[in-house]
This record gives C-alpha cells, structure tokens and sequence, in this order.
C-alpha cells in the first residue's frame, strides 16, 4: 500500500471532520449552539448502511498534489450495513466486490509491427467477492461516535487472460515470405481462489444529523488464501509456403498447481465512508 499517495486524503479528510466537529467551539454564544449541544449518534433499533468513498477522497487529494493520470476508479464497491443494539454495541455485515478489465498491445520491438505472428492484443479480466460479519463497541460523545471491533471474512476471487493475435488459423499472411513460425501465448496464467479471515476495527464517525454521517476505519485483516492456478498455454503458429496461409495448432500447457498463502491484506487497511442512518 502506497501511504504516500494516501496521506493528503487523510490530511484532507481530518480537516473537513475537524473543522466541522470542533468549529463551532470558538465561535462565541451564537443560534448554533442549541444545536452544537444536540446529539445524532445513532440509538438502540436503529439502522445505517454506508458505502466506501475512498475513491472519491483519493480523487479530490490527486487533483491538489500534482498526480498525472487521476481518475475514478469506480470496478469495486463495499457496502456496511449496520443494527444498533442495547449497550452500544453494534452489528455489522459487509459485502465488497469488484470487477475490471484490460487491454494492452502486443508489440514486437525487433519487427515491423504488425507483420509478424505475435501481434494483437493481450486481454485480462478480475474479479472478487467477499462477505464480512462482525461486531462494534461504540463510545459516543454528542456527533462524534468512535468504535473498536472485529469481523470475520470470507471471498472467492478469480483473474484471467487470453491473447487475440491478428493472425489465426486460415488467415492469409500479408508478407511474402519463404517461412515464418513461432510458439505464441494462448492464454494464462489465471487464479482462482477461496479465502477466510479475521480483522481488528478501530474507527470513527461524525454525525452532521440524525441521518447523515461520514467516518475513518482502519481495519488490519489477516486473510489465508487457498489459490488454484492454472499456467500458460500455448499455440504453435505456422505460416504455409508458398500460399501464405497462416496455420495453428495447440502446442503445451503449464502444470496446474495448488497455492496456500497467508497475508495482511493492505488493500484494506483504510476505509473511508459516508452513510445514512434509519
């Protein structure tokens, strides 16, 4: 985890929760101060789902600290849902998925591009679910509601890639030329995996009304994975003379293998979300 390029969303995002928290106590008496001393923390049977925004508070520091290539990434979603119960203690169910693709050239440097049998594109697909059940204890003053915790996690994952060559099986091959073959990629590696987990919590949460709040969590999950990876396969490519007619056929694959790994998972580390209560 990069925590340089998180550390002007944390910076950011302290500032607004402080400023908006505590600014009103220097302020003097005011009309405001009725409802400074109001407070919105959730109670007993009450509800709150919250989603993570910490694309959007990456996005809005990127725009300040000179990032090239800011965007917002928007392939995954993690959605809280939380019940309130008696002695300030909280359940909480999490669902967080994500899904992407890419694409990239395949270029030879050492040949005019694309008159060669490796050219094309090579093709990647990822995708995650996961689900989360855990337990908070909150300590709540006024707006502010802070909490300890823990949860156990359990998600499946899976990621691919295939290759798209410009020359298949049966194309003509534009350059006259005696012979031309080589063994290209047809697809691989790909994973999939199943995985369990356990997390301690420490958050907190500002309440602008008995609705709307915005909060911090630091989780710190430890996860074991138990991954199946299936390797590279192959394809032999052939270029018929004197017609020139591009010939394939499958050549080899890699061995399958099975993967058991254990990790804290620093994706995770930082959530920042904003949420309803009801």
């Amino acid at each position: 985890m990069n925590i340089s390029k998180l550390s002007f969303p944390i910076l950011l995002f302290i500032l607004v929760l402080s400023n908006s928290a505590f600014g009103s106590t220097f302020s003097g008496i005011s009309n405001n101060d009725q409802d400074t001393l109001k407070s919105y923390v959730p109670t007993a049977g009450k509800r709150a789902i919250a989603i993570n925004i910490n694309p959007v508070i990456s996005y809005l520091g990127n725009m300040f600290n000179g990032s090239t290539g800011n965007s917002l990434d928007i392939s995954a979603a993690n959605v809280l849902y939380r019940k309130f119960k008696e002695n300030n203690t909280v359940k909480r169910y999490r669902l967080n998925f994500g899904i992407s693709t890419n694409e990239s050239s395949l270029i030879n440097s050492n040949s005019t591009f694309p008159f060669r049998l490796d050219a094309g594109t090579r093709r990647s697909f990822s995708s995650s679910l996961s689900f989360a059940y855990g337990k908070e204890k909150r300590y709540n003053y006024r707006k502010l509601s802070l909490y300890t915790g823990w949860e156990i996690i359990t998600g499946v994952s899976h990621y691919s890639s295939s290759y798209n060559y410009d020359y298949n099986d049966g194309d003509f091959y534009s350059i006259d030329i005696l012979q031309q073959n080589l063994t290209r990629i047809k697809s691989g590696p790909s994973y999939t995996g199943v995985s369990v987990g356990v997390a301690g919590i420490l958050g907190a949460e500002y309440y602008f009304s008995k609705m709307f709040f915005v909060g911090m969590e630091l989780s710190v999950p430890f996860i074991l994975s138990i991954t199946r990876e299936e390797g590279y396969k192959y394809e032999r490519a052939n270029v018929i003379w004197p017609e020139n007619v591009v010939r394939v056929t499958d050549e080899l694959s890699d061995d399958a293998r099975n993967l058991i790994s254990g990790s804290i998972r620093s994706t995770d580390l930082i959530q920042f979300r904003a949420g309803i209560t009801f």
